[in-house]
């Protein structure tokens, strides 16, 4: 028996059947839908990503002056 033939078998069932192929089809989809709930997460796990405050206050200066001075270089010597 050929490819050929098989593949014409096929076809000819489904035409034959419709019903079968639309209930095939069916279960195809929903095992596709249902396929990522089943499967383990390897590559990306879930990890807690490091957090870091930092609390700075300087009396009696303008907002401006404590962003410039002391936020601009925190944030630059912490990436």
């Amino acid at each position: 028996m050929s490819i050929q033939q098989i593949r014409s078998g096929i076809a000819d069932t489904f035409v034959a059947r419709p019903v079968l192929a639309i209930v095939l089809n069916l279960v195809i989809a929903f095992a596709g839908f249902a396929a990522p709930n089943g499967v383990e997460v390897r590559e990306m796990p879930n990890v807690d990503q490091p957090v870091l405050s930092v609390t700075v206050t300087w009396d009696g200066t303008a907002l401006e002056t404590v962003d410039a001075e002391v936020t601009a270089v925190i944030e630059d010597v912490l990436g």
